[in-house]
């Protein structure tokens, strides 16, 4: 289920002793020095970030993973009154071939936002749930060490939610984001995400 992907100037670069790791906060643009625009690069990579939201990632025996827990509403969904039981959390674990290539996904819903808000503590929370989950999840896959990865855009619905690793252009800019996470990348491609 792969979609194929969409085939920087920088002013100055603030260097990471400045707290700069790249991307458009650090100043930099989609577009080449010699003026033409980059392209989403065929596979993303994704930086490995412990502690942080990408701190499941990495390479297993068959190839590459990628682990999350996140809350999403369905497509279309229009928050109102009762949002919170529409508003669900999601254990998720996709794996990819050593090129990047889709090739499952384990997508386990735990609970609802208004069920974590009743019993927000202990190990019966919706999220204590969810993290066992992936823990289990994540225990099955073979010789796993978490590191970076890099992998082509994918997209599949589960639930009435979208999930994968969607790539665009918005006015002249392109861009890759990992759904339903909301972990944006982009131009300089170094695998750091903005939220």
């Amino acid at each position: 289920m792969s979609n194929k992907a969409n085939v920087s100037n920088t002013p100055r670069i603030r260097p990471e002793s400045e707290g700069c790791y790249g991307g458009p906060a650090c100043g930099m643009s989609t577009i080449h020095p010699y003026g033409f625009a980059m392209a989403v690069p065929e596979v993303i990579p994704i930086a490995y970030e412990p502690r942080h939201r990408t701190e499941a990632i990495g390479h297993y025996a068959e190839g590459q993973f990628l682990g999350s827990i996140t809350y999403a509403f369905p497509e279309g969904y229009r928050p109102d009154d009762g949002w919170e039981e529409h508003k669900r959390l999601y254990a998720v674990l996709h794996t990819f071939d050593a090129e990047g290539r889709y090739r499952d996904s384990d997508i386990w819903c735990a609970g609802t936002w208004a069920e974590q808000q009743r019993a927000p503590e202990g190990q019966d929370s919706v999220l204590a749930r969810a993290q066992a989950h992936l823990a289990k999840l994540l225990r099955s896959l073979p010789r796993r060490r978490y590191t970076d990865i890099a992998v082509r855009p994918f997209r599949l619905t589960v639930d009435g939610v979208l999930f994968g690793m969607l790539t665009g252009e918005d006015e002249g800019e392109p861009w890759a984001e990992l759904y339903p996470d909301r972990l944006g990348f982009g131009p300089p491609w170094d695998g750091l995400y903005e939220t």
